[in-house]
């Protein structure tokens, strides 16, 4: 997972999309919470703070793959 958004570049308005996509491609790969937390953990690993993390993940799916929009909050209810 962290082939993925490992390679995202630095932070600019099209850093962003591409970091949304391949915060969703990740999520393509492992469709359930184990995929969220390590999308979370990929994010945070590359220096994002577990708010920051969180509002890509949100962003992601809202704006790129609101399919998994019931998985992403189904995990922030379990961990709230």
């Amino acid at each position: 997972m962290c082939a993925l958004i490992c390679s995202a570049p630095a932070a600019n308005a099209d850093a962003e999309g591409e970091l949304l996509v391949l915060t969703c491609m990740a999520l393509d790969e492992s469709p359930n919470m184990t995929g969220v937390v390590g999308v979370l953990d990929s994010l945070m690993d590359n220096g994002l703070s577990a708010y920051q993390a969180a509002l890509v993940l949100g962003k992601a799916g809202k704006q790129v793959c609101p399919e998994y929009q019931a998985l992403i909050r189904r995990f922030a209810i379990a961990v709230a």
